[in-house]
């Protein structure tokens, strides 16, 4: 298994543990139900590498935020009033399929992470 592969289960693993239904990891991926249902069996393009990278880095800042786990895998399915989110929830964010939205969604946890 190379390292593509690894971030790639990790980025499923995370998703699946923040409450993405299939189809919102395919979006927020990039990927059509076939490969992601066949995770390491293709290769991965730039666009999705990006995702990927995404993923985890908003899994490492809510680290940073979080110390228990309801927190850490609960905050992305919790509906937020903040100026960015308007009443979503941050997977809601993410779920549109544009990868503008899951680095402002990565921006703004990352920035939550500093205060």
């Amino acid at each position: 298994m190379n390292a593509t592969d690894t971030g790639m289960q990790a980025a499923v693993r995370i998703l699946a543990r923040w409450g993405a239904t299939q189809a919102q990891m395919r979006l927020i991926l990039g990927m059509p139900r076939a490969l992601l249902s066949d995770v390491g069996q293709a290769a991965l393009d730039g666009d999705q590498l990006d995702r990927i990278s995404l993923i985890l880095n908003i899994h490492a800042a809510l680290r940073g935020i979080f110390s228990n786990p309801e927190n850490l895998y609960g905050f992305v399915s919790m509906k937020n009033d903040n100026v960015f989110f308007k009443g979503r929830t941050p997977l809601d964010v993410m779920s549109d399929g544009d990868i503008q939205s899951l680095r402002d969604t990565y921006h703004h946890i990352a920035t939550m992470a500093v205060w």
